[in-house]
């Protein structure tokens, strides 16, 4: 079987015409060289090069597969190349999952950054709940979600906990509450509430319930709605209040919805970055490489 060893001796050669400057290019001494063409010859079967005492020249045979020889060369090259890129992370799939409020704010500025830094890294982003991000990654059809965590078990899986925030108040801003500087969840009580279904976030949803009625506080959930943009246009529809990340200030600002500052505990709400050490996929190393420190 023919080497790329051989045929880059033989592009050396037509390049040159002279087994000497040959060698001298390539680093090896004229027998060697003279050795690997007769071998090359007889592998193929036809005379590439022919000799005289004073000439080297190409023949027909080896004139039409000259530029055969310098494509296959530069396809290994090529193969290398593509190979060196995929381990260095630089070149190839990358699939994203990420909940709404990661979308909503500080996860389009690390996609532009990462796809401005490593173009030829084809990047895939979905939006997805978190258990179903968990799902993907454990099969393999993902390879890093930026979850919501509450009492999730990821023991799994490693992750990044990217983003802490407290829950503010959006209340339509002719509401009563909109002049008030902070909230006491006591202060809700019987407040008409637009929330998330619970089986979309049971645990969390039941944790903000027990929240509320620890403080005193029974509310009215008025209105389910599928995600805090949904949660927000409700809210400026004057149908009821809603609780959202504090992030939502600066990402959402509307001029009928207004952001209060709540007192109680209820629980925060935490970004983490997730993945499976267990997959090979140097993209997704080079973009957990790049991922920012806690922001509060």
């Amino acid at each position: 079987m023919t080497e790329t060893r051989q045929l880059r001796y033989f592009l050396t050669l037509a390049d040159e015409l002279h087994f000497g400057r040959a060698a001298q290019r390539l680093g090896i001494a004229q027998p060697p060289l003279s050795h690997q063409i007769k071998k090359l010859e007889l592998e193929l079967g036809v005379q590439l090069f022919r000799r005289t005492s004073r000439v080297v020249e190409l023949t027909e045979a080896g004139r039409l597969l000259l530029p055969e020889a310098r494509m296959i060369l530069e396809r290994v090259g090529a193969f290398g190349s593509i190979a060196s890129q995929y381990s260095a992370g630089i070149l190839g799939p990358l699939h994203v999952g990420a909940v709404s409020p990661a979308l909503d704010t500080f996860l389009p500025s690390l996609i532009m950054a990462m796809r401005s830094a490593y173009p030829n890294v084809q990047l895939t982003i979905r939006e997805m709940r978190t258990s179903e991000q968990l799902d993907r990654l454990n099969t393999g059809q993902l390879d890093i979600g930026f979850i919501r965590h509450y009492r999730q078990d990821l023991k799994l899986y490693e992750s990044r906990l990217l983003r802490r925030d407290a829950y503010v108040l959006a209340v339509h801003c002719e509401h009563p509450l909109a002049s008030r500087k902070r909230i006491r969840l006591s202060d809700l009580d019987k407040a008409p509430m637009i929330m998330a279904p619970r089986d979309l976030r049971p645990e969390l949803h039941d944790s903000i319930i027990a929240s509320l009625r620890r403080a005193g506080a029974n509310v009215q959930i008025v209105q389910e709605a599928p995600s805090k943009r949904t949660e927000l246009a409700l809210v400026a529809a004057g149908i009821g209040h809603a609780f959202v990340p504090k992030s939502y200030q600066e990402c959402f600002p509307r001029s009928d919805v207004c952001y209060v500052s709540l007192g109680g505990d209820l629980p925060e709400i935490e970004m983490l970055a997730v993945w499976d050490n267990h997959r090979i996929s140097p993209a997704r190393d080079l973009f957990v490489s790049k991922l920012p420190s806690l922001k509060t």
